[in-house]
């Protein structure tokens, strides 16, 4: 039987878009081990032959830290887990890599999210960022992406654990469990409990595969989840998200999306009790029968929830109920949100970000509110527990009302800048605020500075006009947003790609090491600003302006593969001013001349003197102080030279009755030395008419 009741009031205002994890900032509430003892580390770049008891002497395993950790006698412990992936490394319960699990313990708390300098004396574990320090624990040991080799169970806790609320897990994803192939090990594949009810916070289970349970297994367990995602898991079976037999687990201000399996797809529950859940999102899960939810002989109340399906066809089956004995299986709602064939648009509850189920499973998908959600303020604030916020971290009452699902909606700003790359000029920054109908903005104001709700200037900044502030330098910028309903938000934008400086640029130059060397000179060159980096270098013999290299100039190289080279230079040859040009991404140029002065002229040529060693002339006249000699020479170089000399100026002649005939010819003609048979006429000297003696060049 269902039933649907509480308050249905539309309203629509501002909100903050956080796409991703479930948790994007800090964590809001944690739970803790009672009278915290001892502390392990636990580091990627570790060592388990260290003492675990700082970051710097950090283990590299988690199960090395489990191993330590002694909660017999009454001590507790706790484990801080930096970024990074942790696979299992222990056996239990068989023979074989995939038998590899974890196991948690009683007064033993495992925390992820640090970055791995934290101070326990100082640092508190709300001020985690679970999703910048993301830690996970991963099945995937053996070939990356083939399930078929993974473990059984990123977590096994068979019966005789009987773990409590006093076994912590925090701020961790679990994944890569598949237990769907084996039949002593076939369901639970992120987590098997039995008998055991750990306390599990800022968990997201997804990327596990079993036949049932796909997600997380309950057998006589109680296992309370809260502020935690299960999505994107598989079961053959029931349960694609989790399966509970014969147990109360606890959820609150948990989203359950995007899971597979043939019954239930979301959650699959068989012979539980009485159990209430307060603040679920339920919706985008894949199945036979049961989209969201099957209850088998089970008592569920839902508060302040919302449970969607995401198909586009036919009136879906969101919640099956199945009875077998007289106390039977009933879900019952307050408070509500549920998919019925009377209420049946898809896209009803306006999430986000909706993924059909189609896809299932998957873990895309957001399910926050969008400001025109039905849901905004359609929960009922006198029945929750102890959790006061959201799934985000978020207030859960707000001005003494509370929304439906596992997410509180925000007021939401987007903030863009008109431009993203480099510039040498001001940023514009838009802010576009998400407005509905009930609700009005009375207060958009902006600053210079990181600011949250209860340090923002208010009185001494500026009103954002015409939803635009423009800002000169790089920074953090806060913009305070208050609605007539009395909420208030700080959203904030790092602008970086400001740079109004030009380029740095320094030339220096080589001694020479010899005559006639070339001289080098040094090119050291840089970017102003964070993004902000050169883009052009260029060179030109002379002194020249900036505007000369718009289309002139030698490109010179400066990247290798993208990254900028640490010895940047060219060589010249001789004396002069050399001008360097450099521009940045931002539109900065630089020009910069260097003047070389001492580079020895070069000296003047020597040229070969042209003799004939071989050869009889057939004819010789002489008419002084002119000799022409007309014949077949061998001709060599005086200075040893084998390759070829040109005549400058060369006269050819021909002996016809006594008479000296021919033309003056001043093209460059090559002559081959060490060659012979040369029929050629070589001007020694000219007469005194044409004084002097023509010269033989190489």
């Amino acid at each position: 039987m269902l039933k649907r009741t509480g308050k249905w009031l539309q309203i629509a205002v501002m909100g903050l878009l956080l796409v991703g994890g479930a948790w994007p900032g800090i964590v809001a509430e944690t739970a803790h081990a009672e009278g915290s003892g001892t502390i392990l580390y636990v580091k990627q770049d570790g060592s388990d032959s260290s003492s675990g008891l700082g970051w710097d002497n950090a283990f590299a395993t988690l199960q090395k830290a489990l191993d330590e950790a002694d909660p017999s006698g009454g001590l507790t412990y706790e484990i801080w887990i930096a970024a990074g992936t942790y696979y299992p490394t222990k056996e239990i319960g068989g023979t074989g890599d995939r038998y590899r699990t974890f196991q948690m313990k009683n007064g033993v708390a495992i925390y992820g999210g640090f970055a791995g300098n934290e101070a326990p004396e100082t640092f508190n574990l709300a001020q985690r960022n679970i999703s910048e320090n993301k830690v996970t624990l991963s099945g995937d040991i053996g070939i990356p992406g083939d399930g078929r080799d993974n473990v059984y169970h990123v977590f096994y806790h068979p019966n005789g654990l009987s773990l409590t609320s006093d076994a912590i897990l925090d701020g961790v994803t679990i994944t890569g469990g598949n237990a769907s192939d084996a039949p002593d090990r076939r369901d639970g594949g992120g987590m098997y409990n039995e008998y055991s009810s750990p306390a599990l916070t800022h968990v997201t289970i997804s990327g596990n595969m079993a036949h049932s349970g796909g997600g997380i297994f309950n057998s006589y367990s109680s296992p309370a989840l809260k502020h935690s995602v299960i999505s994107g898991n598989r079961a053959v079976m029931n349960g694609g998200g989790m399966y509970s037999t014969t147990g109360n687990p606890i959820l609150q201000n948990v989203t359950i999306s995007g899971n597979y399996s043939l019954y239930g797809g979301g959650i699959y529950m068989h012979q539980s009790g009485f159990v209430q859940w307060y603040s679920l999102t339920i919706s985008g899960n894949m199945a036979h029968t049961g989209l969201e939810l099957y209850s088998h002989n089970s008592d569920i109340t839902l508060i302040n929830s919302i449970v969607w399906s995401q198909l586009s066809y036919g009136i879906p089956e969101d919640i099956t109920e199945r009875s077998d004995y007289s106390w039977g299986g009933r879900v019952s709602t307050y408070s509500s949100l549920i998919r019925t064939s009377s209420n049946n648009d898809p896209l009803y509850p306006r999430f986000r970000n909706p993924v059909s189920a189609i896809l299932a499973p998957t873990t895309a998908g957001d399910y926050r509110l969008m400001a025109d959600s039905q849901a905004i303020d359609a929960g009922n604030a006198e029945w929750i527990p102890s959790v006061l916020t959201d799934l985000d971290g978020n207030d859960r009452v707000v001005n003494g009302r509370i929304d439906q699902g596992a997410y509180e909606f925000q007021l939401f700003v987007t903030l863009t800048p008109d431009q993203t790359a480099p510039t040498g000029s001001d940023v514009s920054v838009a802010v576009d605020v998400e407005s509905g109908t009930a609700t009005t903005v009375t207060s958009l104001k902006w600053a210079r500075g990181a600011y949250d709700i209860g340090s923002f200037p208010v009185a001494s900044t500026a009103d954002v006009e015409d939803h635009r502030f423009t800002v000169a330098e790089n920074d953090t910028y806060s913009v305070y947003i208050a609605d007539s309903s009395g909420y208030t938000k700080v959203t904030q934008i790092v602008i970086a790609n400001i740079s109004k400086t030009k380029p740095n640029l320094q030339l220096s130059r080589s001694t020479l090491s010899g005559p006639y060397e070339a001289v080098k000179i040094n090119i050291d060159a840089s970017a102003n600003g964070p993004l902000n980096a050169i883009a052009v270098m260029k060179v030109a013999a002379g002194e020249q302006d900036a505007s000369f290299f718009a289309a002139g100039g030698t490109p010179l190289t400066f990247l290798h593969n993208g990254t900028m080279l640490t010895d940047i230079s060219f060589t010249v040859f001789s004396s002069g001013i050399y001008t360097v040009y450099v521009g940045d991404l931002a539109g900065g140029t630089t020009v910069k001349q260097i003047e070389i002065v001492d580079y020895p002229a070069p000296p003047a040529p020597t040229l070969p003197v042209i003799t004939v060693v071989s050869g009889v002339p057939f004819s010789t006249m002489i008419y002084d102080p002119k000799h022409i000699y007309v014949g077949t020479f061998d001709i060599v170089s005086t200075d040893g030279i084998t390759g070829s000399v040109t005549v400058e100026r060369w006269r050819s002649y021909a002996i016809m009755s006594g008479t000296l005939t021919g033309n003056v010819r001043t093209t460059p003609a090559a002559i081959s030395l060490g060659s012979s048979g040369l029929q050629l006429h070589v001007l020694i000297s000219e007469p005194p008419q044409a004084e002097g003696t023509y010269t033989v060049g190489r």
